[in-house]
């Protein structure tokens, strides 16, 4: 879901070049990005208008393949707010690099956090 991958056909997308270089200038390590996700006081980063994760998700039942999921409004505002958060427009790791790319560290830890 949170790659926009809706459909049987569907690939991944690859990171914008300048949205990673947005997203260096800002973050130099794993534990800033830690601590701005967690920071429930944080400031936001980029404007809900600028993130495009889940544009398409309503809350509710939706088949995507052969499954079907429930997603509740909550859960889509929640993923967002901590995308705006990190300045995250597009949840898309950079599947060319190592798990451990800085990049798709923060893509790790807004999963784990919004998915706990």
């Amino acid at each position: 879901l949170l790659l926009g991958m809706l459909t049987p056909s569907a690939l991944p997308t690859t990171p914008d070049k300048q949205l990673l270089k947005e997203f260096y200038q800002r973050f130099s390590s794993a534990e800033e990005v830690q601590t701005v996700a967690q920071n429930s006081q944080g400031v936001k980063l980029i404007s809900k208008a600028q993130v495009q994760t889940l544009l398409d998700a309503c809350s509710g039942k939706r088949k995507i393949g052969k499954n079907i999921i429930n997603m509740q409004e909550f859960y889509i505002t929640y993923i967002n707010a901590m995308l705006e958060k990190l300045g995250i427009r597009i949840w898309a790791p950079d599947l060319q690099e190592a798990p451990n790319y800085l990049y798709n560290e923060a893509c790790r830890i807004v999963a784990l956090i919004t998915f706990q």
